[in-house]
């Protein structure tokens, strides 16, 4: 690989499918320089667009940054903050092993503006996970607790951050990308995933409009980071874990269930058909409540979770 100092950057891969996304993050609408560092805004930006490779069963191979600074800054501001973004992105990018082989920088106008481009590698004996290849059957599992990352940030916005645990600080400020999980799992049979950036319901969505199927999820089985409600998780996003949707015979046998026990995925509901003359949609059971099943997500996703074009986070 050769890296920072030329035209562009040159990787060497070995023949199987390379993947790359793309992820702004952008002052006011995806973080808040009043309450967060910039060594975490450098940290979540490039979580932001590997965590996208995660959930594609890729392995990171680098990363490129562009940033536009505000015109507000002078150039010792300048220096000084884009010494702390680089020290948050350069963390990360060790965590995660991806290096970070340029980028661009210019001023704005207006807020300060990052742009990640990341670019991976399909993994040994391991196929793309899309949202395209999830079929009735399915059983849907998530890889962590959700709902913590939008509790911390409505504390924040409280000016109740000194309540948050150092846990809680994190799962907003630097939340993590699942490579653990896609590594672990590359050459099992999952049949397609999605990283939870917008919201549970949302995202949940996405992939069933793209398989043209339908879900039932079961609240009793959301698992709530500390702090969090149900609403947390259904529409906060930001949470980076994934959603995997595994063939339900390789689920339930007792290897699937041991490797599912050791990421400590949580069971949360299952894929169906969309019934006759109907769209996509998410259902929820709270039978528990005898409230029975209740659509939380249909033709669209307006209102549901994370809308960059109408939030400000």
């Amino acid at each position: 690989m050769t890296g920072i100092g030329d035209d562009a950057a040159a990787m060497f891969v070995t023949g199987r499918p390379v993947t790359m996304c793309s992820d702004l993050s952008i002052e006011g609408v995806h973080f808040d320089l009043a309450y967060s560092h910039l060594a975490d805004v450098g940290h979540k930006a490039l979580t932001r667009s590997l965590s996208d490779l995660a959930a594609m069963a890729s392995a990171p191979l680098g990363a490129t940054i562009s940033i536009a600074v505000p015109k507000s800054w002078d150039l010792q501001l300048t220096a000084k903050n884009l010494d702390e973004f680089y020290r948050g992105a350069a963390e990360a990018a060790t965590d995660y092993g991806c290096a970070i082989v340029g980028g661009d920088l210019s001023r704005s106008s207006g807020p300060l503006i990052i742009d990640v481009a990341a670019i991976g590698e399909m993994r040994e004996r391991s196929s793309l996970w899309m949202r395209s290849s999830v079929r009735p059957g399915d059983e849907i599992f998530v890889t962590g607790k959700l709902g913590g990352a939008a509790f911390a940030l409505e504390m924040f916005r409280a000016n109740c951050a000194s309540t948050l645990s150092a846990e809680q600080r994190r799962r907003h400020l630097r939340p993590r990308a699942r490579f653990d999980v896609a590594s672990k799992f590359a050459s099992h049979p999952v049949s397609g995933a999605i990283d939870i950036t917008d919201g549970l319901a949302t995202d949940l969505l996405r992939v069933c409009q793209a398989s043209d199927v339908s879900a039932e999820i079961s609240e009793e089985k959301i698992p709530l980071s500390e702090g969090a409600s149900f609403d947390h998780a259904l529409r906060g996003g930001d949470d980076y874990e994934l959603l995997l949707f595994l063939p339900p015979a390789w689920a339930n046998c007792d290897f699937g269930r041991k490797e599912l026990a050791d990421i400590e995925a949580i069971h949360i509901g299952k894929i169906d058909f969309v019934a006759e003359g109907n769209k996509p949609e998410v259902r929820l059971s709270r039978r528990d409540m005898g409230i029975g099943v209740q659509i939380v997500a249909g033709q669209e996703v307006d209102g549901l979770g994370h809308d960059p074009f109408r939030d400000a986070r």
